[in-house]
């Protein structure tokens, strides 16, 4: 999930520097660190990026729900 949020962040332009890191693999916890040109703020970055991941997922699960009905009416299957 860090990497993904990562590489989102990165896409905007108004991004300076966006990293992560797991302090413990044991804790379910997550650092992430964002630095902006001020444009925005970092938090609003997050939240853009977050908004943007949920778009790209559903249109992921749409795509794939698509192909996979598309493939069981080829084989016949229902």
């Amino acid at each position: 999930m860090g990497n993904l949020m990562r590489m989102q962040l990165h896409m905007d332009k108004t991004i300076v520097f966006a990293g992560y890191q797991i302090p413990h693999p044991l804790e379910n916890r997550m650092v992430i660190k964002v630095q902006t040109t001020g444009v925005k703020t970092p938090v609003q970055a997050v939240e853009h990026a977050l908004e943007d991941l949920r778009s790209e997922v559903a249109t992921l699960q749409e795509e794939f729900e698509n192909a996979f009905k598309h493939a069981k009416q080829k084989t016949g299957q229902e």
